[in-house]
């Protein structure tokens, strides 16, 4: 087998394992989701039409991403203390090497991930106090997006998925142990066998092309991983990363700057279509916002051409409770 049947087995496999992931997660899929913002960013998002996605790195909670990565060590030395048992040599290098570039500074620097936070949960009082402007702000309500369709890789350099977060620690565990048990499974039976026949370079290629969809899938699962004590939040996240992880190479993403210079991915989002990656299907109000604020939605969804999205209040018997005081 020469290296090019490799490379696009090895392309095949990790697009299987994709689809497989987003597929189990199509019987979750809540009827909508939400976004939580500030009164200036919501007029800001109905103004462009878009939603931004922000770093992984400038979440509101920093240590996510160590959270996640204290999870794949774990996995990691669970492999270590069996010694790879069972394993072929070529497939233990490979998950050392992959291991250890992961919890790399230089793959935290390297790693160009986005992300657009979105709930089920609506009507979570300690949501609107956290993210919507302690109760001041705006919820977006979007369309459920179809799982594992939603790509905007022509208009933004980046492949961007639906995923749900995964919060409980038995499964995050296990998400990170199956996604390295099947690797060095797919390299014993697959690629083992016949690398010692390729040259140097394609022994080379080869290499590269596993590393970087296994470092791939590694960074989108590190995104997925949030501490147990945020489950209340039932997030979902739109993820948008490099379509390969390239060590070797800077991202060339065509990446915007806010006031603050941090960089982020503007997705257009439109009302009612099937074109654009988001659907706008309704605004809610804060639960205490000042009473103008359901007019003021409105009229910025006038002045934006989506007069059909439906603005309600949160929680309308809180308001009602505060009128009659």
């Amino acid at each position: 087998m020469d290296a090019n049947t490799l490379v696009c087995q090895t392309d095949r496999f990790w697009s299987g394992r994709n689809e497989k992931f987003l597929k189990d997660q199509v019987e979750d899929l809540p009827t909508s989701l939400y976004h939580f913002t500030n009164s200036k960013a919501f007029q800001q998002i109905l103004e462009n039409k878009e939603v931004w996605g922000r770093s992984i790195f400038n979440q509101s909670d920093p240590t996510e991403l160590r959270y996640a990565n204290l999870l794949l060590k774990q996995a990691s030395m669970k492999l270590d203390q069996r010694s790879f048992a069972g394993h072929s040599s070529l497939a233990t290098s490979m998950c050392r090497v992959v291991i250890d570039h992961a919890l790399s500074k230089n793959f935290s620097e390297t790693l160009h991930t986005f992300i657009i936070s979105l709930t089920a949960n609506s009507e979570s009082m300690a949501l609107w106090k956290s993210y919507g402007h302690q109760g001041k702000g705006f919820c977006l309500g979007f369309a459920p997006v179809k799982v594992g369709q939603l790509s905007l890789v022509d208009e933004i350099g980046k492949s961007a998925s639906l995923w749900k977060v995964v919060y409980q620690r038995a499964h995050q565990e296990a998400i990170f142990e199956e996604t390295l048990d099947a690797y060095l499974a797919y390299i014993d039976e697959k690629v083992a066998p016949f690398f010692d026949q390729l040259s140097k370079a394609e022994q080379d290629e080869v290499w590269k092309e596993i590393g970087a969809n296994w470092l791939t899938e590694i960074q989108i699962r590190c995104c997925l991983i949030k501490h147990p004590s945020f489950e209340f939040e039932k997030e979902w996240r739109i993820i948008f990363s490099e379509p390969k992880v390239d060590v070797l190479k800077p991202s060339k993403s065509a990446l915007k700057f806010d006031s603050e210079l941090k960089p982020y991915v503007p997705v257009p989002f439109g009302a009612n279509s099937t074109e654009l990656p988001l659907c706008l299907s309704s605004v809610i109000c804060g639960p205490t916002h000042h009473e103008e604020a359901i007019s003021a939605a409105i009229k910025l969804l006038e002045n934006a051409k989506l007069p059909e999205v439906k603005v309600e209040w949160a929680f309308p018997d809180f308001r009602a409770a505060l009128s009659r005081d």
